[in-house]
C-alpha cells in the first residue's frame, strides 16, 4: 500500500532491513519505517517528543486527557491465534532541523501495522482521519502521533477508526 502511495510521485524507493539501518539513514533521507520499535530501535530515540511509546504488546499514551485510556492493547478472540480487536500507531514527524521526513507505521502485531498502513494510505479512511489532525485553518500539523484501533475478521482488517492523536513538538 505505501509503495502503491509513493510510487507515482517517482519516489526514490530502497527497502532496508531495520536491523542495519543507522543514523545517517535516518537524518539524511526521508523514511518510512513499517513495524514496531524493536525492530527499529533508533524510532525511540528520535528528536521529537513522543506522546505515545510501545510497551511491550501496548501502546502506552504518556499523557492522556481527560477520558482517555493510558493503555491501548489487543483484544484476541477464544482462539489465541485470533486477533478481533488491536491498535496502530502512526508517528510522521518533518522540518526537524537537518532531518528527512519520517512516517512511522506500527503495531505489536503484523495485522494492525497493515491497518495502520491502510489507514494513512485509502482515500476513505483518510477522509475521516486527516479532519481531525488538522488545525482550525485545515494544515496538517509537522508532525503528530496518532493512534488507531482495526477490528479484523480472519486476520484482515476490515474496519479502522480513530482513537486520538497528539501534535509532536522537537526535544
Amino acid at each position: 500500500e505505501v509503495t502503491r502511495l509513493l510510487a507515482p510521485h517517482h519516489a526514490r524507493l530502497v527497502l532496508k532491513r531495520a536491523s542495519v539501518l543507522d543514523w545517517e539513514d535516518l537524518r539524511a533521507n526521508n523514511m518510512v519505517i513499517i513495524g514496531p520499535p524493536k525492530f527499529a530501535p533508533q524510532t525511540r530515540d528520535l528528536p521529537i517528543q513522543q506522546e505515545f511509546v510501545f510497551e511491550g504488546t501496548s501502546i502506552i499514551n504518556l499523557r492522556p486527557a481527560p477520558g482517555e485510556a493510558v493503555r491501548f492493547h489487543k483484544l484476541r478472540a477464544e482462539d489465541p491465534e485470533v486477533i478481533d480487536e488491536d491498535f496502530g500507531l502512526i508517528t510522521y514527524a518533518t522540518g526537524l532541523s537537518g532531518w528527512g521526513d519520517l512516517l512511522i507505521l506500527a503495531s505489536s502485531s503484523t495485522e494492525a501495522t497493515w491497518a495502520a498502513a491502510e489507514a494513512v494510505t485509502q482515500p476513505h479512511y483518510l477522509k475521516r482521519l486527516w479532519p481531525r489532525l488538522c488545525s482550525s485553518d485545515g494544515r496538517l500539523p509537522p508532525s503528530w502521533q496518532l493512534v488507531v484501533r482495526a477490528k479484523f475478521r480472519n486476520q484482515v482488517p476490515i474496519e479502522i477508526q480513530y482513537v486520538t492523536h497528539r501534535v509532536l513538538r522537537p526535544k
